[in-house]
Formats: C-alpha cells, sequence, structure tokens
C-alpha cells in the first residue's frame, strides 16, 4: 500500500517513528506533500533522509498566505529540483477556510496547473465547498494528470471531472458516514482510486482522538474494501499500482 497524501512535517512524532510505523503496517511508500515554499523545502530534504520510500512534492496550497513573487520561487525549486519532485501540490480551491478572494487562489490555482504542464507533472488537488468554482477551471485542463485529494463531492461533480487523467483519493472520512461520497466513489473505475490519510489529520474513526499516521491505511484500505464489496487483497494491489503509475514511482 501506498499514502498518497502525508504531511510529515506536521506530525508530532520523529520522522523515523513515523517511517517505522508506515513500515510496519504495510505501507511500501509515501508521498510527502507540500502546502507551501517553506514545506516544499522540507519535504525534499525528508525525502533525502529516506531515499525511495518516503516522495516530496512542491506547490503552494490555496489557504497559504501570499507571498511576492511566490510563483517564481516556486518554479525555480521546480526547475531545480525536477528529478526527485512527484507532484505540483497540494493546490486548489478552498472556499471554506480560504480568506483570499476566489479571483486570487484562482490566479494562484492556474499558474501552478501551467506549471504541471510545463514540467509534465501531475497535481494533488484541494477543492473544498468549491464544487462550481473547481468546475470552471479544471475542465480547461483536461491533459494534466490530477488526483483530487481527499474526494469529499458526489456523483455529480465526479460525472463532470470523469476523465482518464483524473484520479482520486480517499482518507479516514470513509470510515465515517458519507453517503454522497461513497455512492461517488462506488461509481469510480478501481483504477483511478487511490489510498491517503492526510496526517496528522483526518484520522479513522476507531482512533478518533488521535493523532493520525501513516500506520492507519490499512484502516482506509478495510473500509474501502468494504464500501465496494471486493477484496482487500484487491484494494490493497489495485490502489498501489495507480500510486506508483500515477505519480511514477520506482
Amino acid at each position: 500500500m501506498i499514502d498518497t497524501h502525508a504531511h510529515l512535517y506536521l506530525c508530532k512524532q520523529a520522522l523515523p517513528d513515523l517511517v517505522l510505523l508506515a513500515r510496519e503496517a504495510g505501507v511500501s511508500a509515501l508521498v510527502n506533500v507540500a502546502t507551501d515554499l517553506a514545506s516544499s523545502e522540507i519535504v525534499l530534504s525528508q525525502s533525502q533522509a529516506f531515499p525511495g520510500y518516503v516522495f516530496p512534492t512542491a506547490g503552494i496550497h490555496p489557504c497559504t498566505e501570499f507571498v511576492p513573487d511566490e510563483m517564481d520561487a516556486l518554479r525555480e525549486f521546480v526547475d531545480k529540483n525536477r528529478a526527485s519532485i512527484v507532484a505540483i501540490g497540494e493546490i486548489g480551491l478552498d472556499l471554506y477556510r480560504g480568506t483570499a478572494s476566489l479571483a486570487d487562489q484562482v490566479s494562484r490555482f492556474e499558474a501552478q496547473l501551467l506549471m504541471a504542464r510545463e514540467y509534465d507533472l501531475p497535481v494533488i488537488i484541494h477543492s473544498r465547498q468549491s464544487d462550481e468554482a473547481m468546475l470552471g477551471v479544471i475542465l480547461k485542463y483536461p491533459d494534466i494528470r490530477k488526483v483530487f485529494h481527499c474526494f469529499s463531492s458526489g456523483p455529480d461533480f465526479l460525472a463532470a471531472v470523469q476523465h482518464d487523467n483524473c484520479c482520486f483519493s480517499f482518507t479516514g472520512h470513509i470510515t465515517y458516514d458519507n453517503p454522497h461520497v461513497i455512492a461517488a466513489m462506488k461509481q469510480m473505475r478501481l483504477s483511478q482510486i487511490m489510498l491517503e490519510t492526510d496526517c496528522p489529520y483526518l484520522t479513522p474513526k476507531s482512533r478518533r482522538g488521535q493523532a493520525n499516521h501513516s500506520g492507519n491505511i490499512p484502516l482506509v484500505a478495510e473500509a474501502m474494501a468494504e464500501h465496494l464489496g471486493v477484496s482487500l487483497d484487491v484494494i490493497q494491489s489495485n490502489t498501489t499500482e495507480t500510486a506508483r503509475r500515477f505519480f511514477g514511482l520506482s
């Protein structure tokens, strides 16, 4: 199994302990997802401590405060470290917690989509209470490989974005009562689906109140297998293959 979306630098445990927990749970790789320029540097450094196991991304989250010349700085970073970076992300739109205007969020989002296209990298998309605005942007970029992280929309949104270049990842939120999300997941091809923790956030229900970590990926896989009516082995093998292909992992 692969945890396709972790924020190891935000977890309280030491990095070696987090990696050990993941390995003991059968996790074969971790994608360590940046949210700003500073964390892009950090995830790169953490990947160098565990080469071939922890993989870094680079990107600016929609809720991150704007800084001058941020796109120039991000481009310079990506250009310098293209051989290591496996995705542009976490990027997107947030109309729940984001304080920037929609226009500013869209501008930042599109700049990073264009950067992903230029560097032939997939994107990790954050979309919170922004379905309509998201469709207004993302449908203009069908060629870009994309994963909707912590997919929390319903079947209508899925139908609108459905494309061979689209994947969808699920966290511990599927261990709770989310009927519209589960309904959408049941309409997806298994080859489009990936696992994630979004740790230290979104702890699965059975461990509610504890900090999340990549060692909880089996709980997400078990919930997915139950919802989709397939074996755990099928979920583990298919999501792992999809993640390796999507991110170009060795």
